[in-house]
């Protein structure tokens, strides 16, 4: 059952640090589609 838990525990892990990085790159991928739209 420990090592059920320790999976649990990994898995939230893995949740967080998948969500960071799906998150990260948008505000730089809006920015660049922006630019793209409107050039100066």
């Amino acid at each position: 059952m420990k090592f059920f838990s320790y999976i649990l525990v990994y898995r939230r892990f893995l949740f967080v640090v998948f969500t960071v990085l799906v998150l990260l790159p948008l505000p730089i991928v809006l920015h660049t589609k922006l630019i793209l739209t409107f050039p100066r």
